[in-house]
């Protein structure tokens, strides 16, 4: 009786399961003709996404110590194996490139959010909101779709910073 009340609980405690809000997707930047001594230093601020905008935190990436970027011909991708958190949805941000007295604003991130049901043992959703739109410097930029011929594999959406 004991192993039939164990085995009962087990397949119950499985059964059950909770739902889970999905991670925010983010968005990738490149820096075009910017050379590698100009973005040796940048500044992140990230804002709450409400109005008024209150600041959350700032902080400064130096290369090759807290941040990296993989670069090809003119374009510099900022790497955000330091921080997964950087440029997502829950927030707005701003990007300071000290070396040539530059702000960009990246605001009203656009995305899913969608939760997904989990094992009652299960830590994480392994699940990302996808993204849709945001704003750069106040100009729209609508990310393509999933699928699409400009996103075939399901990547992160990227934004490009010219010089």
């Amino acid at each position: 009786m004991k192993v039939f009340f164990l085995i009962a609980i087990g397949l119950i405690m499985l059964g059950c399961g909770r739902n889970m809000t999905c991670s925010d997707g983010y968005i990738v930047v490149n820096f075009i003709d910017y050379t590698s001594e100009e973005l040796d230093t940048l500044v992140i601020k990230k804002f709450t996404n409400t109005i008024p905008q209150e600041e959350i935190f700032s902080r400064t990436l130096i290369k090759d110590s807290t941040m990296s970027f993989r670069v090809s011909n003119d374009t510099s991708q900022l790497s955000t194996f330091f921080n997964p958190d950087f440029f997502t949805q829950s927030y707005n941000w701003q990007i300071i490139i000290p070396s040539v007295n530059k702000t960009i604003s990246i605001t009203s991130i656009d995305g899913d959010r969608r939760t997904e049901k989990v094992g009652t043992f299960s830590r994480y959703a392994y699940c990302y909101n996808r993204l849709f739109s945001c704003f750069v410097d106040g100009v729209k930029i609508t990310f393509p779709p999933i699928g699409s011929s400009t996103n075939l594999n399901g990547s992160n959406p990227n934004i490009y910073i010219n010089r």
